[in-house]
């Protein structure tokens, strides 16, 4: 069991941080990070960016549905099963993304407090918001904001599902919190609080 890991998605919000502050720290990380950080554990859903991945050295996690494709590589894994069964779109595993299953792997090793970053969900300027846009297997840098109602339910489901676990957003002062996260177990610090919690623990 872990005290505590570091989930990192790749929203606007992280911009400005230094990811090698978590250079002593558990970490999960989503896609392209592995262009600019190496986190222990790497998740992508998309086949392209599991061959970037691949070729960068890193393991990586992706969809069961791909083993066929991926059988082969010895640096790929799969993500885990969802833990519960649900009748909504948002409860079919397809439809759960790199950054929620990163999460669920991470509540997998039953840690105490998982910080999580650069889960932007929302885009305030209505476009894509991902540090990544307009990169190889990305979409362009002014297409539309995805719609985050899936997250925003697949996160909350990860909070009821583990209660026992604190789940700490990091975002910048004023980023909003989704009303329809009212569990105890849910907080939020700002970047400047996240660096100074990172060297006491």
């Amino acid at each position: 069991m872990s005290r505590h890991v570091v989930v990192i998605g790749n929203g606007e919000t992280r911009r400005g941080f230094r990811l090698s502050e978590l250079d002593n720290h558990i970490t999960y990380g989503c896609n392209a990070i592995v262009r600019d950080y190496t986190p222990k554990h790497v998740f992508a859903c998309d086949k392209a960016m599991v061959e970037e991945i691949v070729d960068s050295g890193s393991n990586v996690y992706t969809r069961q549905e791909w083993r066929s494709k991926f059988h082969s590589y010895p640096y790929v894994k799969y993500f885990p099963d969802l833990p519960y069964k649900g009748d909504k779109k948002e409860d079919q595993p397809m439809n759960w993304g790199s950054g929620t299953y990163a999460l669920l792997a991470a509540c997998g090793k039953s840690p105490s407090r998982i910080f999580i970053m650069g889960f932007d969900m929302y885009s305030p300027w209505n476009q894509h918001n991902n540090v990544y846009k307009g990169t190889d297997n990305y979409n362009e840098r002014d297409a539309k904001a995805v719609d985050p109602k899936f997250w925003i339910y697949q996160l909350n489901k990860i909070h009821e599902l583990f209660p026992k676990t604190e789940f700490t957003y990091v975002y910048p002062e004023g980023w909003p919190k989704p009303g329809s996260w009212v569990t105890s177990n849910v907080s939020r610090i700002n970047y400047e609080c996240f660096s100074k919690i990172l060297l006491t623990i």
